[in-house]
């Protein structure tokens, strides 16, 4: 009777052995990646634990090439166990990424979850970083011409608006995404050496060279997306436009107030905002 007893105590023994050894497996899931775009999306997935070593550390590494580890891109998410929810930006448009979640234990033991691959795409949302480094102010809901605008500050260059006291044709158009034409129309008509639209039509900035002056409702929209947001780092001085207005004259834009002035000399000294479209 006591060998069975014995037994019995062993069988237990073993289970409970084999149980806790079960309970000290640590589990990390990496979900489906969401929200896809050209330059962002939405890492999610959880960090759990059965044992009582604690999760010092939780998250996501992320790269373009198979299997990656923290020393590639890392992405923290907090600590302990739970849901883990990170969107990244900056990404590459039309790429292949490779992402992972993990965690790190108090003993410093590493963890890697299940790898999901994704790749980006060519749609943006107002306000991601454009291709050309340029915030995304605005998307055309039913594009004709163009989906995207994107807008940049040209740091403290300050300039004339050009060709004062003659009159630029076909450079009066005030509607979004006209600066183009209003650009290459100045462009090509105004002699003088250095002016607001030459500069942009010049521009080479991170690869594109396809950067004009805008219009009063570019900069209107750009002002509102920016107030409202928060964002932009545009400096609160006059900016010029691309419309003119008279052969003396063509509008301004003040980011001090939203307003603009169509009365602008164009012999002021206005900052400048390039933009571009695609």
């Amino acid at each position: 009777m006591r060998s069975i007893y014995f037994i019995c105590f062993l069988s237990l023994l073993f289970i409970f052995s084999f149980t806790s050894c079960k309970k000290n497996r640590y589990e990390v899931k990496t979900s489906a990646v969401s929200a896809i775009m050209a330059t962002r999306a939405t890492f999610t997935g959880f960090a759990g634990k059965l044992g009582f070593t604690k999760i010092t550390k939780r998250g996501f590494c992320y790269s373009t090439h198979d299997t990656p580890t923290i020393d590639d891109v890392n992405l923290e998410d907090g600590s302990g166990k739970g849901d883990m929810e990170v969107t990244v930006e900056g990404l590459v448009p039309n790429t292949t990424y490779y992402v992972r979640g993990y965690s790190v234990l108090s003993n410093g033991t590493l963890y890697y979850g299940n790898q999901q691959s994704f790749s980006t795409n060519n749609e943006y949302r107002v306000g991601d970083i454009g291709p050309a480094g340029g915030i995304i102010f605005y998307k055309d809901p039913a594009p004709m011409y163009y989906t995207y605008l994107e807008a940049i500050l040209t740091g403290t260059i300050i300039l004339q608006w050009g060709c004062p006291g003659f009159l630029i044709n076909d450079a009066d158009a005030g509607y979004m995404g006209y600066g183009l034409g209003n650009t290459e129309s100045i462009v090509t008509q105004c002699a003088d050496a250095s002016y607001a639209a030459k500069y942009c039509y010049n521009l080479n900035l991170n690869g594109y060279s396809d950067w004009y002056l805008p219009t009063e409702l570019d900069l209107d929209a750009l002002y509102k997306y920016c107030s409202q947001n928060q964002k932009g780092n545009f400096s609160t001085d006059k900016y010029w436009t691309s419309t003119q207005y008279g052969q003396d004259n063509a509008y301004s834009f003040n980011f001090a107030n939203g307003t603009y002035n169509f009365n602008e000399p164009k012999t002021s000294l206005c900052k400048i905002i390039a933009q571009r479209q695609f």
